[in-house]
């Protein structure tokens, strides 16, 4: 569990001016007692659950930045103070014990403050932090399931005069209580389908259009300014990158966050989050990827800008003229906005799909969120936007008449509390609609890592309790993705492992790939009948053709 209650540039500056005027004012130097932590390490298991050391106590000292007195830029314990905690738990411990690690500081005055950082040794990651506001005399940090190893406790003096602190690590346990296990549904899948074997990616996403193409796209990184879009038209077999030069489908810059639809002509409409992530990039097809036109949408110049979607009203008729193409994002710090353009006439028009206004009837139709991908419900004609709200998902929801365009009003519907208490973007939540008009809203609960669903057959007016649709082996669970069909039907996949613990306290792929291996992680799908009064659930299966399409 942690605590960033301080922007640590703001408290760094702080930190500098306070000492500053202590230097000026005092007319001393900086200095701290020459001794360390004492012991300077120590172990906790199963036997020796607890164990506390004596920190050093510092003179004078200010610092708001544990950057700055890593363990090889401070060896002398100058700038903070080093313990090093090793939990000493056989490998598969947590697979049948579930538990945390608790490390706490204390110091006498409320007018000292320090700081508290835990660092896994094994990849470098910082797994938790405690920095508290002042005029407090503890921090803590709780370690979730946390993977045996070495730890380092970095403490920082964040302004302490005359004061050295206390420190205490307790490990507690009891047996793990095993998720249900549910019957499987007897659907078998094919083995995975290697996309491109050049070409990867990040935040991989598939697409399946009205024609049963299928398009998957993801970005390679700002700095590369490229990302791909495959296509499959053989039902998955095999994947062909869509670009005329075999790198991105239309020209540079992008590289950030992406998104693929068609419409019911075939026009496709390709979303790119480009440059200073203060820009979306948007491109249209009408000859099914062989070629494309791009406009740089420039929404806000200088405001950052994150994960766009993109969502198709095909209106009420079968030709182009009342189509629309809804274009949705948050700005960081400010809210959600939402453009649209006229869908495409074909590839002389100038203005569809490339050229886009503000749709709402206000500029942000709510406060700043993480938000899955929109969804446009022919049945009802409404744009639905899927967010996180601290411990609950929120539906931004806006009526759109028949070639409507602007003037967009949205409200808010709130679903219930989720039963593990915890965030429910992790990494979006995800929303989708059924041939009846009906809602599925489901999401990751940070809080016990488990996948959660909720109904409504109202617009969102009234939802069902949340149910748990994970079972076991997949005791922790991310990025749930979901596809309603038929009235009362929705599919749900999700990466799942069998390791009960926060996915950040596994070793990080990029840092130590060896050492990420000990966490298999596996896609697991689950079918749900529901409706607004009743629920019933079936495992799938694990793995798919789709899902597991996408290298990394």
């Amino acid at each position: 569990m942690s605590h960033h209650s301080r922007n640590g540039i703001a408290r760094t500056l702080k930190a500098s001016l306070i000492l500053a005027a202590l230097l000026v004012g005092m007319g001393t130097v900086l200095n701290h007692d020459a001794k360390a932590a004492t012991p300077s390490s120590g172990t906790v298991s199963q036997t020796l659950p607890n164990l506390t050391w004596q920190g050093q106590s510092y003179t004078l000292m200010a610092n708001g930045d544990p950057s700055q007195c890593t363990p090889n830029l401070d060896p002398l314990n100058v700038q903070c103070d080093h313990f090093f905690l090793t939990i000493d738990l056989p490998s598969d411990f947590w697979l049948t014990h579930s538990g945390t690690v608790t490390v706490t500081i204390q110091w006498a005055s409320g007018a000292n403050d320090f700081d508290l950082y835990v660092y896994r040794q094994s990849d470098g990651a910082q797994v938790g932090s405690s920095t508290l506001g002042g005029g407090e005399t503890a921090e803590q940090v709780i370690l979730e399931n946390p993977i045996p190893g070495t730890y380092e406790v970095r403490v920082t003096p964040f302004m302490v005069v005359s004061s050295d602190y206390s420190g205490q690590a307790q490990l507690s346990f009891g047996p793990l209580v095993n998720n249900p296990s549910y019957p499987t549904g007897g659907i078998g899948f094919a083995p995975a389908v290697l996309v491109d074997a050049q070409r990867t990616y990040g935040e991989p996403m598939i697409y399946r259009d009205t024609t049963g193409k299928l398009w998957a796209t993801g970005p390679w990184g700002v700095s590369t300014t490229q990302s791909f879009l495959q296509k499959s038209s053989d039902n998955g077999d095999s994947y062909h990158v869509v670009s005329p030069v075999s790198l991105r489908p239309d020209n540079p810059p992008g590289g950030g966050d992406t998104d693929i639809k068609t419409d019911d002509q075939g026009t496709a409409y390709f979303a790119d989050l480009e440059g200073a992530f203060t820009n979306v990039g948007v491109g249209v097809s009408n000859d099914g990827g062989n070629t494309w036109r791009k406009s740089g949408f420039s929404v806000t110049t200088g405001t950052l800008l994150d994960r766009q979607w993109l969502a198709i009203d095909n209106g009420p008729t079968l030709g182009p003229a009342d189509n629309t193409v809804f274009l949705t994002f948050h700005v960081v710090a400010l809210g959600l906005q939402v453009f649209s353009s006229p869908g495409s006439l074909g590839v002389t028009d100038p203005v569809g799909g490339l050229v886009f206004q503000n749709a709402a009837d206000t500029t942000f139709i709510a406060p700043d969120a993480s938000c899955g991908q929109a969804q446009f419900d022919p049945v009802y004609r409404n744009l639905y936007l899927v967010c996180g709200r601290s411990s609950h998902v929120e539906i931004e929801k806006g009526h759109v008449n028949p070639g409507q365009r602007t003037g967009i009003h949205f409200t808010t519907l709130a679903l219930p509390t989720s039963p593990g208490q915890g965030g429910v973007a992790d990494l979006f939540p995800v929303l989708s609609v059924d041939t009846a008009g009906s809602l599925y809203a489901v999401w990751a609960d940070t809080g016990n890592h488990n996948i959660y669903l909720s109904a409504s057959n109202n617009q969102g007016a009234a939802w069902t309790t949340p149910i748990q649709i994970n079972g076991n082996p997949a005791n922790t669970n991310i990025f749930p993705w979901t596809v309603a069909g038929s009235p009362g039907l929705v599919e749900a996949t999700f990466l799942g492992t069998a390791l009960a613990a926060p996915p950040s306290n596994f070793p990080n792929w990029i840092s130590n790939r060896q050492a990420a291996t000990t966490a298999k992680w596996f896609p697991h799908t689950t079918g749900r009948y529901a409706t607004a009064e009743h629920s019933a659930s079936r495992q799938t299966g694990t793995g798919s053709k789709q899902i597991s399409s996408q290298s990394r």
